[in-house]
């Protein structure tokens, strides 16, 4: 649960709770050991669960992202792929914090030196959805946007799609192709949130597409994590075309929220397999699901008052 993988990031970099309280001297020895190569990786290797938001109010984010700026990116004399990746991995760690600014320069700094390089072109992948996902999480931490403000997301996963499309087929080649597809089928249905009905189809569409290729991808691997990401972006999809079609009768709307009901407890249980009750992507999943039942309890609030309507007009 949360609680173990808290106890145990806690373990590897030595927070103890009278150094958490406030900042002293031993603090900034702390984040200097804590920035030392073979401290951060272990560091990096368990921030692969999910969730590590709950971390952020104990362990001192603000002074963690403070030194992290401070020494990365690297300076020019010393950009070994090395320390580009864990550059990457340190952006994505606090893209996970909610530090959505600085992940963004370091991933992109990061995309910037290695793009080009043939030996980096997995890693360059790995950025490229890396970034995506970071502004994934920025705008929906922000639950408003513009068309232009998601051209990075759209770029970066498009990028990312069509580097791993260049690579020889493998499994891990499969599942990060399929996670970065899913990506850009959010940024799609996040595009047509905010575009007119021809348009929003349109990306509405691409996003279908997306989705639909990555679960081929994904089908000879079984459940996993990836797997449900993807199902919820294309339940969230048709939860879109379900507010987009405005002509939809009552009956119709409501077998469609039916539908989608069962499509996000399918994701949901995807998720729950491979990674518990407690994910990131779970949040999504309950947070659309109660859109759906509110949704429905509105119609069937409705259809007993335009029932007594028409009975009152054949009456009259």
């Amino acid at each position: 649960g949360v609680w173990h993988r808290w106890r145990s990031w806690r373990m590897i970099v030595g927070l103890h709770d009278e150094v958490l309280g406030s900042m002293h001297p031993e603090r900034d020895d702390l984040i200097d050991t804590l920035l030392e190569p073979s401290t951060l990786d272990a560091l990096l290797a368990r921030s692969r669960t999910h969730l590590t938001c709950t971390m952020v109010n104990d362990i001192g984010i603000e002074a963690f992202e403070a030194a992290v700026i401070a020494k990365y990116p690297p300076s020019e004399d010393n950009t070994t792929i090395e320390v580009w990746q864990r550059t990457a991995a340190l952006g994505s760690f606090l893209s996970e914090m909610g530090r959505f600014a600085t992940a963004r320069k370091m991933l992109l700094d990061t995309r910037q030196h290695v793009q080009g390089c043939r030996a980096a072109a997995h890693m360059l992948c790995q950025v490229l959805i890396a970034i995506a996902q970071n502004e994934v999480r920025h705008w929906d931490s922000i639950r408003r946007w513009e068309m232009d403000d998601l051209a990075l997301l759209l770029e970066a996963s498009d990028a990312a799609v069509t580097v791993m499309q260049d690579t020889p087929p493998s499994a891990s080649r499969d599942v990060a192709l399929a996670f970065a597809l899913s990506r850009y089928a959010n940024g799609c249905f996040k595009a047509a949130c905010v575009l007119e009905p021809i348009e929003c189809n349109q990306y509405l569409d691409r996003s279908d597409a997306a989705t639909s290729e990555s679960r081929l991808l994904l089908m000879p691997y079984g459940e996993s994590f990836v797997l449900g990401q993807v199902l919820l972006v294309a339940s969230v999809t048709q939860l879109v075309r379900v507010h987009s079609a405005m002509s939809d009768g009552v009956e119709e709307r409501r077998d469609k929220l039916h539908a989608l009901v069962r499509s996000f407890e399918d994701a949901g249980n995807v998720l729950r397999g491979a990674a518990g009750n407690v994910n990131e992507p779970l949040l999504f999943v309950h947070a659309n699901l109660s859109e759906v039942h509110m949704e429905l309890l509105q119609l069937a609030a409705a259809v007993p008052v335009q029932e007594a309507a028409m009975r009152s007009v054949f009456v009259a």
